[in-house]
């Protein structure tokens, strides 16, 4: 029992070293944001609404170069003027409808076109039910195109995306980053 004890009190004692440290180091202040993103190049699936937008502002705040994708080009332009605003270093939009599975290798190379070495790979685009009583229709009773849409936004195109875009990012040392 007193050896467990001691694991224990050892265990607790770690755990608040570790506590007190990220305390005092804020490991997500926009200092730390400016250095790890600056002049990086990071690439935003689905960054007309939401989340996506929202991540757009804050790495244009420190300082990153942004390639916008989404559907709409209106909505990309207005995120793409407010990030400008905010400090981006440059803000470039590719519309890319991303059910399109088969369209990502060339969206890649639309992509490498503007900007040869990516960092990141921001994976946030989703497919919602067009209306929210389609989430109560179960799916073997909804059209199959409309369940294959979603299938191939919310995890085909995730796939697929990394699939093409890997061997650039090892290239760089970037990373893909994925919400949900």
């Amino acid at each position: 029992l007193g050896m467990g004890l001691k694991v224990v009190g050892l265990v607790v004692l770690l755990i608040s070293i570790g506590i007190y440290y990220l305390a005092q180091n804020d490991l997500f202040s926009d200092e730390v944001l400016k250095d790890s993103l600056r002049d990086k190049v990071v690439v935003i699936c689905g960054a007309s609404s939401g989340i996506g937008e929202v991540t757009a502002y804050k790495y244009a705040g420190a300082g990153a170069k942004l390639v916008l994708s989404a559907r709409s080009l209106d909505k990309l332009q207005t995120v793409k003027n407010n990030a400008l605003e905010r400090g981006a270093k440059s803000v470039d939009i590719i519309t890319q409808d991303f059910s399109k599975t088969e369209e990502i290798g060339k969206y890649r190379e639309r992509v490498l076109a503007i900007h040869p070495t990516i960092d990141v790979l921001l994976l946030n685009h989703a497919a919602l039910p067009i209306m929210p009583w389609m989430a109560l229709i179960p799916p073997h009773k909804q059209a199959p195109e409309y369940t294959r849409r979603i299938f191939n936004i919310n995890v085909l195109s995730f796939i697929e995306l990394t699939r093409v875009f890997l061997d650039d990012l090892e290239a760089s040392a970037g990373q893909i980053q994925v919400t949900s």
